[in-house]
């Protein structure tokens, strides 16, 4: 059953443009001096990419989009709000089956949720400003 609720929240994994018959087609070739490779290295495996994906999707994002760094940040920011609001899910249906047993709701309980609830909506609400003011 564990199971079950790990794969229905999983974020679904991308699939390769190659499984849609998109191959790439033309190639280009750039050429850097040895102070510039280090740098495009160094960048790429902070990200956990390769060069050429660094290149391509800075040059493609444009200067109006966010960085590879800041989608990934952003995201990750997402993922640890979303755990968040499953958590209080999960104590609310606690507190409410305990409420429909006993007829009495467990005292402090839910307004320890309702505080976390606007932590996380603060949290998702500068987020959102941050991404606005891009």
């Amino acid at each position: 059953m564990a199971d079950q609720a790990v794969a229905k929240n999983a974020v679904p994994a991308r699939k390769s443009p190659y499984s849609r018959g998109q191959r790439r087609q033309f190639r280009h070739v750039v050429k850097t001096r040895p102070d510039q490779e280090k740098q495009l290295q160094a960048m790429a495996a902070s990200l956990g990419v390769t060069v050429s994906r660094l290149l391509l999707d800075s040059t493609l994002q444009g200067s109006s989009a966010l960085s590879v760094q800041d989608s990934r940040e952003l995201g990750g920011e997402l993922l640890a709000i979303r755990r968040t609001l499953q958590g209080l899910g999960t104590n609310l249906n606690q507190v409410a089956r305990i409420a429909n047993s006993t007829g009495e709701v467990p005292e402090g309980q839910v307004s320890a949720i309702s505080a976390r609830s606007l932590v996380a909506i603060e949290r998702l609400n500068a987020l959102l400003v941050k991404v606005a003011g891009r």
